[in-house]
């Protein structure tokens, strides 16, 4: 997936988050740990910021997955969106499990492009990744019966969470 079609992407899928325009002079740009601040601006002009992560295949610029977290509108826990390649077998749904908790599933959409996937946090998953090293994310490719194993890590998203409000 094009690094400027996930881009599209990922300011569509937080369109509906508030209005960032404080928190875009001190995020766009900035580190967070291994988590990085953006902004974009969406079609109706709003800036939109969110935390991203990618995780790429060694040696590569190609990236497996991006992970986006921010807030929507009058919500007080942030929402997750997981990019992923194209492929993702939705009737297995995708798995994260933040350290040692129990994992969480969901679902998502495919295009023939990518896949995207996500689900606003409740306030014991916000903890989990407040408090958090890692996470795994665990999905599983329509032509293959072995799941694929991605790290998120978590160091940084506390002070980027609280950068976004």
């Amino acid at each position: 997936m094009s690094s400027r079609l996930t881009s599209l992407m990922l300011v569509t899928a937080f369109s509906l988050l508030s209005d960032a325009a404080l928190a875009a002079g001190t995020v766009q740009g900035a580190r967070f740990g291994d988590w990085g601040g953006n902004c974009q601006t969406t079609q109706a002009g709003k800036p939109v910021c969110y935390l991203e992560q990618t995780v790429s295949k060694e040696g590569s610029n190609h990236p497996l997955m991006v992970t986006v977290i921010g807030y929507a509108p009058n919500k007080k826990n942030p929402t997750l969106i997981l990019e992923l390649p194209a492929g993702v077998d939705m009737r297995q749904g995708i798995h994260l499990q933040v350290d040692l908790n129990a994992p969480v599933s969901f679902v998502g959409d495919c295009q023939p492009r990518g896949c995207r996937a996500g689900f606003a946090l409740d306030d014991n998953m916000t903890a989990q990744f407040k408090k958090g090293k890692k996470a795994v994310v665990a999905f599983t490719p329509k032509a293959s019966n072995k799941p694929i194993l991605l790290p998120i890590s978590l160091k940084g998203v506390t002070s980027g969470l609280q950068a976004l409000r």
